[in-house]
């Protein structure tokens, strides 16, 4: 078995302030399809307010709360909890769409 040099191991872990920064950048316009911070967290604090409210009073309050988030939506959606949505205003639902418990819903090109 080859011995490997503790030092070497610390430094490929370590990420520079750069580098995480640059991450986080691409992060929130991978998930937002924005630049922007402050559009960033207020997606994510509805998803997460939102998300796990359970029943059918959930499901409705989640489809007239996230016409603030999603492309369009159509007259009578219907999202069930712990549904996901990436680069949300690229995504639009028709009327009488329903989307089951726990899907993931993504836009998978920022520019498509």
């Amino acid at each position: 078995m080859e011995k490997t040099d503790i030092r070497k191991v610390e430094q490929r872990l370590v990420i520079s302030e750069t580098g995480l920064r640059r991450n986080f950048h691409k992060y929130v316009k991978r998930v937002t399809g924005q630049q922007s911070f402050f559009s960033f967290l207020y997606q994510e604090l509805t998803f997460a307010l939102f998300a796990g409210l359970p029943t059918v009073l959930g499901s409705v309050l989640r489809a007239g709360i996230y016409r603030s988030l999603l492309g369009k939506i159509g007259s009578n959606c219907f999202i069930e909890e712990g549904v996901r949505f990436r680069i949300p205003k690229k995504i639009f639902l028709g009327n009488r769409v329903f989307i089951g418990k726990n899907c993931d819903r993504d836009v998978e090109y920022p520019d498509s």
